[in-house]
Parts: C-alpha cells; sequence; structure tokens
C-alpha cells in the first residue's frame, strides 16, 4: 500500500502561494505521446497557481499550459513509456469530463524530484478544484498564460485545448482582451482584474443604479447605509441571529478598508464592484460545502452515497446503440475511468466481472455477444487502490456484478486480498456485530480508508441465479437531433434490429450481427449475478445484497433496483420505503433500456431516502449535474446526511404531503447576463438569450419550463432582462431543494446552466456562475440576480413573514405599539407638536 505524500490529500494543503521551488521551475523532459517525441523543457508553476507551464529549451515552441482547475491526478506510472527506461516518470492527467482526458508526461533522473513536483501539483489542483471562486477570479485565471510568458512575441498555447477539440473555446475568446498584461510577469491585482473585466463587457448600468440606490440620499455609500446593505438586503432572513450575527459597523468599516485599499467610511462604485464580483460575495454559503466531520458518525444508511453505474464503461451500454440517433461514442472498456470517477469523490463503484482463459476480467458482457474489450481484474485493482482515497478518506464500496464459476471467484478474492491489503474490510466491526440483525450499519467514520464488498451471499433459498432479460421489450424514447425539440424516435430493439417509429411511420435499421448472433440476441438471459462462492463470501460483510426488500431484513442486507421498480415501490407507498432506507441501503440503477448510457433524474429517489443512486457517469447532462451539485456538499467527500426527517425510523413522511417540514418561499429576479457569447461557438454578434428558472424538490412543487425571461439581445458582452422576476411560494423541502438555472439561445438550445441548492442559495444580490453541460464553471459568464429567501408563511399570514424577513424592524413597530398602550397621550403630544 503506498503511503501518503509529503502533502497528503487535499485538506492538509494550507499555503495559499506557491512555493518558490515550483514558481522557479526545473528542468525535466517532455515525453509527448501521441508523437513519440523525448524533449527537454523548463517546468513551472505561476506564482498564483492558475497554470502549470512548459516551455522547451530551444524555446522555439512556444509556451504550453494547463489550467490547474482541469488537472485532475499527478502520479507515477507503474508502467513506463518505453523512452523513459532508466528516468522516473510523473503524468498529469487533465480532463474536460469524464470520458475525454489527457496525458502529459514528465520525466527526471531523481525519483525525489518526481515524487515532489507529482504531490504537490495533484494536491494544489484537488484544493482549487474545490475551492468556490467568484467573477474576478476568472479573470485572472485567464490572463495567466499571457502574464507569464517570456516576451510579448511568445506564442502561447493551451496544451490540452491543442489536442483535444472542445465544444467550446472560452480561453481563445477571452483572452483577445487581455494582451494588455503580455510578458508582465506581475500578478493580476483584483483592481486590475475589474478594469480588464469592465474594458471587456462595457458599462453596467444595473450595478449603477444599485448602488445610487444605496448611497441614497448620498452620492456616496458609507459605512452606515453599507452595514444596512449587508444585513437587510445580503443576510439570509433564516439565519438565528444569536448563532450567525449581522454585522457590526465594525466589521463593516474593516471591510471597506479591505475594498478601497485605504482607511475610510465612503464606498466609491469601484469598491462596490469589487464586492459585488469577489469572492465574499458568492452565490451560495460555502461554509456548508466545507467537509464537517463532525456530522460523519451516524449510520452509513443516513447518507446520500455517490455511486455510479457501469464505472468502467466510456460511451453506450451495448455495442449496437451506435446505430440510434444522437450517439457518438461507441462502447469501451477503461481502466483509467475507475481514477476519474473515484477522484471526483463518488464512493460506490460497478465492478462487472466475467470469465475469461486468462482470469476474472472487467468487461459489458457477455463478451461473446457484446464484443467489447475487456481489461484484466488485476489492472482495475490497482487503479482503484491507487485512487480510492486520494480526495476522500470514507469508504469506497464496490459492486460486484459477479459472472465467474468458484474457480475465478477464488482468484477474484486472491487479488482483492493481494492487491488491496489492509484496506479491505474483511472483519466485522466490534461495535457492528453482524448477530444483532436489529442494530445500524457502522458510520462513515468508523471505516475511513476502507474498501467494502457488496454483493450477494446466496443466503436467501432461491435459484441459483437470478435471470433477467438482456434487453427490454420498453420502448426507449430518444431525442433525433435533426427533428424539431418537441419531436421524438420511439425505439424498440428485437431479434437483432432497431425499429424507430415516428409519427406513426415505421423503418427498420439492420444490426451487423451474425445469424448465430441474432438468435442469441432474440433469445439471450443473463445472471444478474451468480451466487457468490467460498472466500469470496466470506469478504462481503456489511453490503449483502438480497432479491428483495422485507421489514425484517436484517441491517446489513441491502437491495438493488431498477428506476422503474423503486419508483413504482415510491408511488404506491414512499411512507414504507422512507422507513425501510433509515437502517437499510438502497441502491437505484437505470433501466436495461437505457442502451446509450442516459441517466434519470435522481432527486425523486433522493426525497425517498435512497441512498445510492447509481448514475452512467459518462453521460454529461441534467441529471449529472444535479448529482454534483448535491456531492460538492461536505468537502466532496462522497457522503451528504439526508434531511432529519428522511434518518428517524418514528418520521411518518409521505413525499406527496406538502407539510413535511419547515417550507422556504423563494423570490429570484433575473436581472442581466455577463459574457454570455462566451459559452457560444464561432463569433455570435447577435446573440439572444432568455433565462429558464426550474425547482427540482417534492413532486408538489417541483415546477419546469414554467418560469422564463422573454429573449434579450447582448449589447458590449452584457444583457438586460424583463419581465424577469419568478416566484416559488413554497419550497416544501428546501434541504436539498435544487434550483435550476436555464440559459437559452435563440433557438432554445441551452449554452450555459447552473443547479443551487435551495438551503445553500445566498440573499440579496448575487453574480451566478455559469456551468456548462459537463457541468464546469464557465466564468466569467454570469447571471447577475437578486434572491430574497424567507421562511414560508401561508398569505393569511403575511404580517409574519415580514416580521421574520426584517425582525429589526418589527421590534422597534412593537415597542412603540407597547409605548403607545402604555402613554397614548405622549403620542398624541409628539403629533401636536410637528404641526
Amino acid at each position: 500500500m503506498p503511503q501518503l505524500s509529503k502533502y497528503g490529500i487535499h485538506r492538509q494543503i494550507k499555503q495559499d502561494e506557491i512555493p518558490l521551488q515550483f514558481a522557479e521551475g526545473q528542468e525535466f523532459h517532455s515525453v509527448e505521446n501521441k508523437k513519440d517525441i523525448f524533449s527537454g523543457v523548463n517546468l513551472r508553476i505561476d506564482q498564483q497557481g492558475f497554470i502549470l507551464y512548459w516551455e522547451f529549451k530551444n524555446n522555439s515552441r512556444g509556451m504550453f499550459y494547463v489550467f490547474f482547475d482541469e488537472i485532475i491526478d499527478a502520479r507515477i506510472p507503474t508502467i513506463k513509456h518505453p523512452r523513459v527506461d532508466g528516468f522516473n516518470a510523473m503524468e498529469v492527467v487533465v480532463n474536460k469530463d469524464y470520458t475525454h482526458f489527457e496525458y502529459f508526461t514528465f520525466t527526471h533522473s531523481k525519483l525525489e524530484v518526481i515524487e515532489s513536483w507529482s504531490d504537490f501539483i495533484f494536491a494544489w489542483a484537488t484544493k482549487q478544484r474545490q475551492t468556490y471562486r467568484n467573477v474576478l477570479h476568472y479573470v485572472k485565471k485567464f490572463a495567466a498564460p499571457l502574464i507569464w510568458a517570456q516576451n510579448t512575441q511568445q506564442i502561447v498555447h493551451n496544451a490540452y485545448q491543442q489536442s483535444i477539440q472542445h465544444e467550446h473555446n472560452i480561453n481563445d475568446k477571452f483572452s483577445k482582451d487581455l494582451h494588455s498584461v503580455k510578458a508582465s510577469k506581475k500578478p493580476l491585482t483584483d483592481d486590475e482584474a475589474l478594469a480588464i473585466y469592465n474594458n471587456l463587457i462595457g458599462r453596467r448600468a444595473e450595478l449603477e443604479s444599485l448602488y445610487k440606490q444605496i448611497a441614497k440620499p448620498k452620492d456616496k455609500i458609507t459605512v452606515e447605509t453599507f452595514e444596512k446593505f449587508l444585513n437587510q438586503r445580503q443576510r439570509d432572513p433564516r439565519l438565528n441571529e444569536e448563532w450567525y450575527p449581522p454585522k457590526t459597523m465594525s466589521q463593516t468599516r474593516k471591510l471597506i478598508h479591505n475594498l478601497m485599499g485605504q482607511e475610510t467610511d465612503n464606498l466609491s462604485y469601484h469598491g462596490f464592484c469589487k464586492y459585488i464580483m469577489s469572492d465574499m460575495n458568492s452565490d451560495v454559503d460555502t461554509a456548508e460545502l466545507k467537509l464537517k466531520q463532525e456530522t460523519m458518525g451516524h449510520p452509513i444508511s443516513h447518507y446520500y452515497i455517490n455511486s455510479s453505474h457501469n464505472s468502467y464503461l466510456i460511451g453506450n451500454q451495448i455495442i449496437i446503440a451506435k446505430a440510434l440517433p444522437n450517439t457518438d461514442r461507441e462502447c469501451e472498456t477503461n481502466t483509467e475511468m475507475y481514477h476519474q470517477i473515484l477522484l471526483s469523490g463518488c464512493r460506490c463503484i460497478e465492478l462487472d466481472v466475467w470469465e475469461s482463459s486468462s482470469g476474472p476480467v472487467i468487461t459489458h458482457g457477455p463478451i461473446a455477444l457484446q464484443n467489447i474489450n475487456v481489461v484484466p481484474l488485476e489492472e482495475v485493482c490497482h487503479a482503484i487502490e491507487e485512487s480510492a482515497f486520494k480526495t476522500s478518506d470514507y469508504p469506497v464500496v464496490l459492486s460486484i456484478e459477479n459472472h465467474c464459476g468458484p474457480e475465478q471467484q477464488k482468484i477474484m478474492s486472491q487479488l482483492f486480498k493481494k492487491i488491496f491489503g489492509d484496506l479491505l474490510q474483511i472483519e466485522e466491526l466490534p461495535d457492528y456485530p453482524l448477530c444483532n440483525t436489529k442494530g445500524y450499519l457502522p458510520p462513515p467514520c468508523a471505516l475511513k480508508r476502507k474498501i467494502l464488498i457488496k454483493g450477494s451471499k446466496g443466503k436467501f433459498g432461491g435459484p441459483k441465479f437470478i435471470e433477467r432479460t438482456l434487453f427490454s421489450s420498453k420502448r426507449i424514447v430518444e431525442t433525433v437531433g435533426k427533428l424539431k425539440t418537441t419531436s421524438t424516435a420511439i425505439v424498440k430493439l428485437d431479434e437483432g434490429r432497431i425499429m424507430m417509429s415516428e409519427g406513426g411511420s415505421e423503418r427498420h435499421v439492420e444490426l451487423s450481427l451474425s445469424k448465430q448472433h441474432k438468435e442469441e440476441f432474440k433469445q439471450l438471459h443473463h445472471t444478474d449475478s451468480l451466487e457468490t462462492d467460498g472466500i469470496l463470501r466470506d469478504l462481503i460483510n456489511y453490503f449483502q445484497t438480497t432479491p428483495k426488500m422485507r421489514d425484517n431484513d436484517p441491517f446489513f442486507w441491502m437491495h438493488s433496483g431498477s428506476e422503474s421498480k423503486i419508483s413504482n415501490k415510491i408511488y404506491d407507498c414512499s411512507t414504507t420505503l422512507i422507513h425501510h432506507t433509515v437502517r437499510h441501503v438502497l441502491r437505484v440503477y437505470p433501466d436495461l433500456d437505457r442502451v446509450c448510457s442516459t441517466n434519470f433524474i435522481p432527486m425523486y429517489f433522493w426525497t425517498a431516502g435512497c441512498q445510492m443512486i447509481a448514475l452512467n457517469f459518462q453521460k454529461n447532462g441534467l441529471p449529472m449535474q444535479m448529482n454534483d451539485t448535491l456531492f460538492e456538499e461536505n468537502g466532496r467527500s462522497g457522503y451528504v446526511l439526508k434531511d432529519d426527517c428522511l434518518r428517524y425510523e418514528t418520521s411518518k413522511v409521505d413525499i406527496y404531503d406538502n407539510t413535511i417540514g419547515v417550507a422556504n418561499r423563494v423570490e429570484i429576479s433575473i436581472i442581466s447576463g455577463q459574457c454570455l457569447s462566451l459559452l457560444t461557438e464561432g463569433t455570435t454578434k447577435a446573440l439572444k438569450t432568455q433565462v429558464l428558472v426550474e425547482l427540482y424538490d417534492l413532486p408538489k412543487d417541483t415546477i419546469r419550463e414554467q418560469q422564463t425571461t422573454v429573449l434579450a439581445p447582448e449589447s458590449d458582452k452584457i444583457t438586460y432582462y424583463s419581465n424577469n422576476t419568478f416566484v416559488f411560494p413554497k419550497v416544501i423541502k428546501p434541504r436539498h431543494a435544487m434550483l435550476h438555472f436555464r440559459v437559452l439561445d435563440g433557438s432554445g438550445k441551452e449554452i450555459g446552466q447552473r443547479f443551487i441548492s435551495v438551503h445553500l442559495l445566498r440573499q440579496g444580490y448575487r453574480q451566478i456562475i455559469l456551468r456548462n453541460r459537463a457541468n464546469r464553471p464557465m466564468g466569467p459568464a454570469t447571471l447577475f440576480v437578486n434572491c430574497n429567501v424567507s421562511i414560508y408563511t401561508p398569505e393569511c399570514q403575511a404580517e409574519v413573514r415580514k416580521q421574520l424577513i426584517d425582525p429589526l424592524s418589527s421590534m422597534i413597530k412593537q415597542r412603540e405599539e407597547v409605548l403607545a398602550l402604555m402613554d397614548p397621550l405622549r403620542k398624541i403630544s409628539c403629533s401636536s407638536s410637528k404641526v
């Protein structure tokens, strides 16, 4: 088992500056894998840690760089490139999403140099990806490659974007406005970044208007008016004032000094803009995103657990799915997917294990029919061991779909023991004995840095294996790219061909299968999981799978079910299912007819207490955006504590009820958008956009495709929206309910989006950083919004709502009313004296 690095996992990085060793750089050799070129380079990190960059010794090829927030790993490979024999190698891994990744290899003669650089690069990159940023950060980020060029004539290359064409090249578009800082070798200050930003987008009339409104009746914001603004407009009224006291005059004055760079009691318009676009004015409560170790002592069944389906796959679920519309990726089994998924914080991964002449392999079988490549189980185990605990200490569950007989099961068990070593949780914990069937599962904190096996021990009295058809006869609905967005094609898989039905007419796509395979396709059944045997059975403890859910199941029995099956159970009686998930783990996986690796929306299942929502990480889109947003919480540890109402057996929660807990009222005003054209392909000169705001929560308050602005044109990279205020009068269960902001162009195509959990949404005027389809931040593209969040009260209690929103004013008013009752003549006297 490898030792922890010098820097350990990302939480141990304390410094905010780059150590001199890495800023000054060192000489390495770069191995360009695609061209098989071995060249000397100077490798450096810029002083603010935005880029890893290198220049070739002859200085003829310009400067190459990758952004640190795109680096997901820096590792020392076990299998070396043939050109680096005799050298020590470091692989820097970058990605745009889970399936588009690339390696940059650097070598050095000294192992300690390689270890030092790889440890720091990984730790710094992980910290950067997990630190929440606002607009000015992204201006500095895109300026960094130009700032650190050797001279103004040097060509600067984004090494990753040069190798893989990404759908959006925001860097190239934005860098045209940054040439004034090229080769300055001086990091940008906030003031300089703001000046570049203002030059890019021009005048912001909505901010000028807001500044004047706050400053009234004066022409500058004073410390008194800014304190009032922070406490009445920017402070979350849901917070308890004793635990989260309002800003004091002293704190406000200190903030103004920081924004202005001098001791003054007045905040200028420039300083106000810095505040609006700085990290301190983030759109979510960043404190809630950090790891809370004190909450990790609950039973594992009390957490949502980040989970993956078919973790090994790139592309479709079956090889023939490439014949369907809108599919451009074929099936491929790839070991790197386990690295990618585990490093993201996913804590439950799937291993589809099949027999082969050379031992157990991972693939999407059956091998004879699917003809998908295989990778050795041993190779996958090494990848898991290497990446399982690099970004999260908390337990990893291996969901084994076993298609091996006793002999290869024995080999599988031996591999697990040999490679995982002490990481493998073989024995039960003394405090959580399996003999106490009415107990609770151990907490994540009791299983730190442990790998657990999930599988069947075959003790349910059923047949040796459970059969299911490989291809469901249910209809598969896929949007056809060339048709209107409202048109759909109905697709069936049957007897080796695809039948597509659209508008009443049918057509068939014949598949290139042999006669034998067509017969197999027609009749084939395969095992859900063969009965485990011998040593492999002994490795399974706290995650023993059962084909049926029963009220009296031992706490260590868990169930896996398809989305359709579990959805029906929720619909029939969500209260029963929620009660079951208090002590038992439930895993939900996509229906079999999702042959193109599409996903279902996880929110419905989370609201019913289901812990493991196993999604296809290889498929970008709304479900994965929602999943990534949830698991940003709690330090991306992969475990997020469920709501109180879903964790106690005494709760009688029904997801179709509208009185589950303390509801919220949310009002969103979309004021403007900035740099939205940076999200589009090409040079769109007349971009028109509209913003759609949706709510995902319980069935009764979910609102989709109803709240939208009118189309508005962009001018100087800024867009102003009218008819822009949307009200969600009652968010029944605000914890983990999510708002979805979607930016659509004139054709209805989504060019940017952002999910925000309602309980993390911050009150007041905020810049919402937009994200792409892979849920990666696309700053400086933003929406400027005004959020008003409060505790829900019925309309008949409007006065109560006012008191909750502004308790100070309510207290003053109540005090005046009490004084009036105590001395009514005083009020008359005061009124008379004013006349």
